[in-house]
């Protein structure tokens, strides 16, 4: 298994989980992934039935969690050429997974499956080059980053091409993937699961008591690597604090623009925690009284499923987002007795609204945040994922060998 993200962030989550639930069924799993303190030096550990490998992180060109790792790219080259795998699966296409997938393929003519759960030509780029114009990145993109990207563009189309099977996160994805000519067989869809272990419905006093935040207070939160939507979800938060009387938003993640938290006068209506480590997340959102998602519609939203909606449904508290993409089908098909929170119209306004329809008084916000949980439980376990994956890869590999 192939992943571009430093350990625990962004893609990380899911090529986990997927891989944790084979190395349950008996299969022997390999994670590479990229070290977040190891720069030069690859280090391993077994974890739960996976050799969880961490290749050297250096990235001169860009940040370390971009996959542009020259010695990265060349040690996972090296161990492919070496070792003999019977199955490459590699999560999204950037150079430390492409090269390495391209070589098991096409060289040691491995069986290969890609991930695909972010369509970054015509979504994730895109999305970013608005943020950058209009100031609101928040990162500090390198001179480079245009070129790059035009690079993982290429990168992107000749991963969908190579694969001999491709899994999906969104229905938007499955009809891209068919659209460029794979044939309906021959791609899966795999929704982000929700991480039942790791993620419980916690005490809320208890978990402000943790993180100091004041007891009788009126909290959202929010969890992010980056925040492509926090223009909408700060005027929405800017407008609910009109009604509702010391509403704050609890954000673990990197800061949201300063420019516009400024013009909006949010800098006493935010509690920033940081960027803090996945095994801290559940006490995050077990303090806040509801969970925020803000997905404007468009193609990046529309073709990705974000980790943490599911994650809030795990945690037990309501969520109010958007029905963009493939949450609208989640909550169409709720009924009356199990809403999970507020699906709002994807624009600030409406989305304020939401905020302040589930932050009301005498709202039932614990049945919310219970029928979130049974959700997650229902509808978005790991294992009953995985059992959809490798009945695929059985179904494929199986037609392969009878060939």
């Amino acid at each position: 298994m192939l992943n571009h993200n430093l350990r625990g962030r962004g893609t990380w989550h899911r090529a986990w989980h997927l891989g944790r639930e084979l190395g349950r069924r008996g299969h022997e799993v390999s994670l590479w992934t990229a070290a977040p303190h190891h720069y030069y030096r690859p280090i391993s550990e077994r974890r739960e039935g996976v050799t969880v490998v961490e290749t050297p992180s250096w990235a001169p060109l860009t940040g370390p969690d971009e996959g542009w790792g020259p010695l990265d790219a060349a040690y996972r080259c090296c161990k492919v050429m070496g070792r003999p795998y019977d199955l490459c699966y590699a999560f999204a296409h950037p150079p430390n997974v492409w090269a390495p997938a391209w070589l098991a393929r096409c060289v040691r003519h491995r069986p290969l499956l890609w991930d695909w759960c972010d369509w970054y030509e015509g979504g994730v780029f895109p999305k970013r080059r608005r943020m950058r114009e209009a100031g609101l990145s928040g990162q500090d993109d390198k001179p480079i980053q245009s070129w790059l990207e035009c690079r993982e563009v290429g990168l992107e189309r000749r991963m969908l091409r190579m694969a001999d099977r491709v899994t999906v996160i969104s229905e938007r994805l499955r009809e891209v993937s068919i659209d460029a000519g794979r044939r309906p067989e021959e791609v899966l869809l795999i929704p982000n699961g929700a991480d039942l272990d790791g993620i419980r419905p916690l005490d809320a006093a208890a978990c402000r008591a943790e993180l100091g935040l004041a007891a009788d207070g009126l909290y959202v939160g929010y969890v992010a690597n980056y925040h492509p939507d926090q223009e909408m979800l700060l005027r929405a938060l800017a407008r609910a604090r009109e009604e509702i009387a010391g509403l704050q938003l609890v954000l673990a993640g990197p800061p949201f623009a300063e420019p516009l938290v400024r013009e909006l006068e949010l800098g006493e209506a935010i509690v920033e925690l940081g960027v803090l480590p996945s095994e801290r997340m559940a006490t995050v959102l077990g303090a806040a009284d509801a969970l925020v998602l803000p997905l404007e519609d468009n193609e990046h939203n529309r073709a990705r499923v974000p980790y943490k909606f599911t994650d809030y449904l795990a945690a037990g508290r309501p969520v109010v987002t958007c029905p963009v993409g493939d949450l609208q089908s989640v909550f169409a098909g709720l009924p009356p007795d199990q809403l999970i929170g507020v699906a709002s119209d994807p624009n600030h306004e409406a989305f304020a609204r939401g905020i302040i329809q589930v932050m009301a008084p005498g709202v039932d916000r614990a049945a919310m945040g219970a029928a979130a949980r049974r959700l997650a439980e229902r509808r978005f376990s790991w294992a009953v994922l995985t059992d959809r994956l490798e009945a695929f890869i059985n179904e494929w590999l199986g037609e392969s060998e009878d060939g």
